[in-house]
């Protein structure tokens, strides 16, 4: 499973589990929470770690202030905090994708190489059609 499935499977579920009595989360919440862990596995997918931060921070702040406002549980609000900080683990301990190699630039007719010898009489006659 990779890391945005996974991110998104087990945030839902923090998100959406239910505990008897008075709703956990409103529908208003799980609406504005679920957008969030949309955005973070979006990220969590296209290995960006500076979006993930930025979806992980925005998930922090929505679960902050739908607590605040009452529209969900203490309980839950650490259920998914707890889950985020898990997902994060995770995805910080996946490797980097592979750097790309960097673009090879052509010298220019005179530009030595630094190897001491005469790099114009290795030129002569090439790449002219003789």
């Amino acid at each position: 499973m990779n890391g945005g499935r996974a991110a998104g499977f087990v945030l839902a579920a923090a998100l959406l589990a239910g505990c008897g009595g008075q709703p956990a989360v409103t529908e208003a919440a799980g609406a504005v929470l679920t957008a969030d862990v949309a955005r973070l596995r979006t990220a969590a997918t296209s290995g960006s770690s500076a979006d993930v931060a930025r979806a992980a921070d925005r998930l922090r702040t929505d679960v902050g202030a739908q607590q605040a406002a009452g529209d969900l549980s203490p309980e839950r609000a650490a259920a998914i905090l707890d889950q985020l900080a898990r997902v994060l683990a995770d995805t910080a301990a996946r490797p980097a994708p592979a750097p790309s190699p960097a673009p090879t630039q052509d010298r220019e007719e005179g530009e030595g190489d630094d190897d001491g010898d005469d790099d114009e009489g290795k030129r002569k006659g090439k790449g002219k059609g003789r």
